[in-house]
């Protein structure tokens, strides 16, 4: 990965954040806001959107900005 993709992704983690504490939301409500599980694993493959969020890296910057966007999108609606 190259440091310009690890900027943007600690940009994007930042931004998520942010708006999930606007929210007051926890990480864990946020986790089954999205759908995502909450459980830890200690061996196996990497959770699902773990696996959805890898081939972003390959994505062109501006469809990387695109998901951001959509992703702050979802975030806001769980807000309501």
């Amino acid at each position: 990965m190259t440091q310009e993709e690890k900027d943007f992704f600690k940009r994007l983690g930042e931004r998520i954040a942010a708006h999930r504490k606007a929210r007051g939301l926890t990480q864990a409500q946020l986790a089954e806001t999205l759908g995502t599980e909450t459980r830890r694993r200690k061996r196996g493959s990497a959770p699902k959107l773990q696996q959805q969020l890898e081939p972003l890296y390959e994505l062109p910057k501006s469809q990387q900005r695109f998901v951001s966007q959509m992703l702050e999108g979802v975030l806001q609606r769980a807000g309501r």
